[in-house]
């Protein structure tokens, strides 16, 4: 039999047409050979599996048998099997305690090859079990003869310290020493590992900061260099006074290094650590930052550009004024080929934004959406159109001084954008027509076109088109229909059967819409109501009917339930003018039965439209504060004491309180009215609550309801003249509508507040997918001994809490055998 080595695999694989047929084989062969009592071909077998894995395929069945090879004594045998145990093993692995003595006798040997590889395949598979175990292992071999071991140890140490945060106890003295290590590598390792431990608790190694400061002055590593000014940054908000201290010695790494890095993590620390305010230096280092900083612009590396911005954008958060002079520098990178470097300008772009500019600075970046779609991606488009629309709404709208450009700017976006973003505009436009009231005939004029816009329509079933913004358009253009001038094409283009293959959430608003823009067109009216307005608004209102009957059975249960209520309203409508119609045609009629129906008939139906379909919408929809009802203070609520009584305590009154006595007199009492038509007892009550919902259409069943008819008198008679829901808008100033908040509201909650980064971190989860929680909580200062003893305490307890059950059920079963004798 012979066995394929790892190169024939690799050649047949890529020979291969059905690669994944071949791999499926593959696994079938190594299966066989990873049972085999040659080490060689298990070897082999586990190496072409290690492969295997890079396709995605799952091995975890040969986990023993990668313990196998890592037990063999051959090193090139035993460093496959510690490479398979890095691809394969986790943390929920069942043979890993296996591994605990092979791992330790590895650690232990004279060959540093051995120990080397042993260390580099812990650091991948480490659990708190293994730290626990191997620890004693790897602090001695801190002390190593080899640097090369001794700095593998101390940088597998992290590893350790995620895992079983106690070590960093036990070992600290030792990490300690390693920064006086003759070895720079190993001083580098450790300054590593220190920097990486400062970041989650920089409180524990402030005591080292003369050792940090001394390395600081005297390296010339500049990898080194920018760990230990890292290491500065993260205690800097701990320590004040180390600003005064390290100002000298950054600055004279900015002037003097070479290195860009350095430089930026040198900026860096300045901007973050507030080295550049409250301070006698303060307009020197500015200076000195803001030239050095130029330089990053000033060299065709793109790392180097895009790392300039990101100091820039770090700067924007305390000094925006300073990067105005980064304006051009910052507006040259939109022509930048990389899309990051685009987005990291784009992030800028709010500090170069004032009352002057606004219109420039957004048209510079509408002219990019022109761009062919092939030469920007989404992503960035949609970065694009939301940073529009954030600098131009900011602190309320504070720069925008024309607001009938910003309706063009928006009205604009629809249809340049390439992209879809119809949620993003939609808001938007709805915002700005709800908060600008001066605004409101400008943006119905033009949003209303976009409701029979073909370029817009026509692209319902294109991704990327915005046509869903029809949803927003339909509720501003109903909500403000009193504005309208082109009632007609507004009807016609929302009425189109085509509306049926919208989605079912424009649907809903163009069915919301429709009565207000009805009510709205037959109240604007300026002739009187005659037979012409009649033909007309009964056409309208047919058509109307006709459009609300196709979504009547729709399988959105929102969309048919506005759409049957609209119907028979307009029905109701319809024949009361229908009815006006008949009536004001009759030449024969009997007046006084006109006048017993109702005073008019045209008052009738201007009763109707006026005081009844325009009440339906009367009020207007104002901003809201966000989570303004969560802000609403709770006013006597007693979450402790109980509601109502308890139920044992009223079934014990009940009882208390029956007598045989009053039971007779009540039976009596009943027997007494019995046939006393005009006695309802309480059982036929009882059972009206009990009719079903088929039984009520039957004339019994049928509850009698008394009706209160409000009395409305007519001021006009003949002849009346709709009015107007809206008076002219005179545009006088621009105002700006605040959101409504309820009174007494309370202070706003601490999620506003500002937190240090360093000790909240969104996630506890680190790139390694590791919990840190233990390591960002640990304290270094606590006494092993305290720790440990309150460990012991608990243990205790929970031995005495066991040894308590234990005694109860001795003493339940002797009690059960004495019953039983």
């Amino acid at each position: 039999m012979f066995e394929k080595s790892l190169t024939d695999f690799i050649r047949g694989l890529r020979v291969n047409k059905n690669q994944e047929k071949y791999i499926q084989k593959a696994i079938i062969e190594c299966r066989n050979e990873v049972k085999s009592l040659d080490l060689s071909i298990k070897t082999m077998a586990i190496l072409k599996l290690s492969y295997i894995v890079m396709f995605g395929h799952d091995i975890s069945w040969a986990s023993f048998n990668i313990i196998e090879v890592m037990s063999s004594t051959n090193f090139f045998q035993k460093r496959i099997g510690y490479m398979a145990s890095c691809l394969t093993f986790r943390q929920d692995t069942d043979v890993l305690v296996l591994s605990t003595n092979l791992i330790k006798k590895d650690l232990t040997s004279s060959n540093y090859m051995d120990v080397a590889i042993a260390i580099n395949a812990l650091s991948e598979v480490v659990t708190p079990e293994l730290s626990r175990d191997l620890l004693h292992d790897l602090c001695s071999l801190m002390n190593h003869s080899s640097p090369y071991i001794r700095k593998r140890v101390v940088l597998m140490m992290y590893k350790v310290f995620l895992q079983y945060p106690d070590a960093l106890r036990t070992t600290f003295s030792k990490l300690c020493k390693k920064l006086e290590d003759p070895n720079k590598s190993v001083v580098c390792a450790t300054i590593n590992v220190i920097c990486e431990l400062s970041f989650k608790n920089p409180k524990n190694y402030l005591q080292l900061v003369p050792i940090f400061y001394n390395l600081l002055k005297t390296s010339s590593d500049g990898w080194l260099l920018i760990k230990l000014v890292k290491i500065f940054s993260s205690m800097i908000p701990l320590e004040p006074r180390l600003v005064k201290k390290l100002i000298p010695v950054l600055t004279t790494l900015i002037q003097d290094t070479s290195s860009m890095s350095l430089r930026y993590e040198c900026i860096n620390i300045m901007i973050s650590g507030k080295f550049l305010e409250d301070n006698h230096e303060s307009d020197l280092l500015t200076a000195l930052c803001m030239s050095k900083l130029k330089s990053f612009f000033e060299v065709s590396d793109q790392n180097l550009k895009y790392v300039g911005l990101l100091a820039l954008s770090k700067l924007m958060i305390t000094h925006p004024t300073l990067v105005l002079g980064f304006k051009d520098i910052i507006l040259e990178c939109f022509e930048n080929n990389d899309v990051d470097i685009r987005l990291r300008s784009l992030d800028l772009i709010e500090c170069l934004v004032n009352k002057d500019n606004l219109p420039k600075i957004i048209k510079y970046l509408m002219s990019q959406l022109s761009l062919p779609s092939d030469l920007l991606p989404k992503h960035y488009r949609v970065s694009l159109v939301n940073k529009i629309i954030s600098i131009s709404s900011k602190d309320s709208y504070a720069n925008i001084l024309d607001f009938n450009w910003y309706i063009l700017v928006l009205t604009s976006l629809v249809k340049i954008s390439k992209v879809n973003v119809a949620k993003i505009l939609g808001v938007e436009m709805q915002n700005a027509s709800v908060r600008v009231k001066t605004a409101r005939p400008y943006s119905i004029k033009h949003f209303s076109t976009l409701l029979y816009d073909p370029e817009l329509i026509d692209n319902i079933y294109d991704p990327e088109s915005n046509v869903d913004v029809l949803s927003f358009v339909a509720w501003i253009v109903g909500e403000y229909s009193s504005l309208l001038d082109s009632y007609y094409e507004v009807f016609e283009s929302m009425l189109l059967p085509k509306v049926l293959t919208f989605s079912t959430n424009i649907q809903k608003n163009y069915i919301q819409a429709i009565p207000k823009i009805f009510v709205n067109w037959i109240l604007k009216q300026d002739i009187y109501w005659n037979t012409e307005k009649k033909a007309e608004s009964l056409v309208w209102i047919q058509k109307i009917i006709f459009f609300l009957d196709m979504f009547c059975t729709s399988k959105d249960f929102e969309v048919s339930q506005r759409a049957i209520e609209f119907r028979e309203i307009f029905r109701i409508a319809q024949s009361i003018i229908e009815y006006d119609s008949s009536v004001s045609g009759s030449d024969n009629m009997d007046k006084s039965l006109c006048l017993n129906q109702f005073s008019d008939t045209l008052h009738l139906t201007s009763f109707f439209f006026n005081n009844i379909l325009s009440a339906m919408f009367l009020d207007n929809l104002n901003p809201v504060v966000p989570k303004a009802q969560r802000k609403i203070p709770i006013v006597d609520l007693d979450l402790e004491n109980w509601i109502y009584p308890l139920v044992q305590k009223n079934i014990k009154d009940s009882l208390n309180d029956f007598s045989y006595e009053s039971l007779h007199l009540q039976d009596k009492k009943e027997n007494k009215f019995f046939n006393d038509s005009f006695y309802i007892s309480e059982d036929i009550i009882s059972t009206c609550h009990s009719v079903s919902l088929e039984n009520m259409n039957e004339p019994n069943n049928i509850p009698i309801v008394k009706l209160e008819i409000h009395d409305t008198s007519m001021e006009k008679k003949g002849k009346y003249k709709l009015g107007n829901v809206e008076e002219n808008i005179v545009l006088k100033s621009i105002e700006i509508l605040p959101d409504e908040a309820p009174e007494n509201i309370l202070i706003s909650d601490s999620e506003s507040e500002k937190t240090n980064y360093l000790y909240n971190n969104k996630s506890s989860k680190s790139v390694l997918q590791i919990d840190t929680t233990a390591l960002q909580k640990f304290n270094i200062d606590e006494d092993e001994n305290n720790v440990e003893l309150l460990n012991k305490i608990e243990e205790i307890k929970k031995t005495l809490k066991h040894s308590k059950g234990r005694k109860k059920e001795k003493k339940n079963k002797s009690k059960k055998v004495i019953k039983k004798k």
